[in-house]
């Protein structure tokens, strides 16, 4: 999700929505180039267009209010350096130990807490 995108996602109307389908789940993108949630994480810069709110909480809050699960997903792919310098373990490392720069990088050490 694009940042200007998540300033205005209407996270009751989805979620009233998916209610009305067969779906239990949906996967979320906590951040772009920044942050969508209140974050103390030294290397994230929480999005100003967010302001006060907190999309990744209103999320969750709602999906459970819906019995839907929510996959939190986050996007690495122009994740600045200094990212890896402080947190090579988010990342998915080539065989010469350097973040493997695919369309997407795996932030393994998030998916390691989640499961």
């Amino acid at each position: 999700m694009k940042e200007i995108e998540a300033k205005d996602f209407d996270v009751i109307k989805i979620y009233c929505r998916l209610q009305r389908t067969p779906c239990r789940g949906s996967c979320f993108s906590t951040r772009a180039v920044y942050a969508f949630y209140d974050t103390k994480i030294n290397v994230e810069q929480k999005s100003t267009l967010m302001a006060e709110r907190d999309l990744l909480a209103e999320v969750i809050n709602e999906a459970e209010a819906n019995n839907i699960k929510v996959i939190a997903r986050l996007d690495f792919t122009n994740a600045p350096r200094k990212y890896f310098d402080q947190n090579p373990d988010w990342f998915h490392l080539d065989p010469g130990r350097k973040p493997d720069l695919l369309p997407m990088i795996i932030p393994t050490g998030f998916i390691k807490r989640i499961f």
